[in-house]
């Protein structure tokens, strides 16, 4: 699943995990180019029982390529996310 920056940017990794219904704290961030046609499946995160996640913030979308694999070299370097600090900052 892919989420626009403006999701993730000025939010800590404990942060970006609660909003978007993660398992574990994110330690990297990486950008990917969605090719033009791509298509995606775009929707809300939703509650992640099984992740002892019964509620997320409202409002996180989140897309997913349906139908096709974007190419490996659509994906930037992973980046890490320094803890404790706001991504972007």
């Amino acid at each position: 699943f892919y989420v626009q920056a403006s999701e993730v940017l000025g939010k800590t990794p404990e942060e970006i995990r609660i909003y978007l219904g993660l398992p574990d704290t994110p330690s990297y961030i990486q950008s990917v180019r969605i090719p033009a046609g791509t298509t995606l499946r775009e929707g809300k995160v939703g509650p992640q029982f099984r992740f002892n996640q019964p509620t997320v913030s409202p409002g996180a979308i989140q897309f997913e390529a349906f139908g096709s694999r974007i190419n490996i070299s659509n994906f930037g370097s992973l980046r890490p996310i320094q803890p404790g600090r706001p991504v972007g900052q």
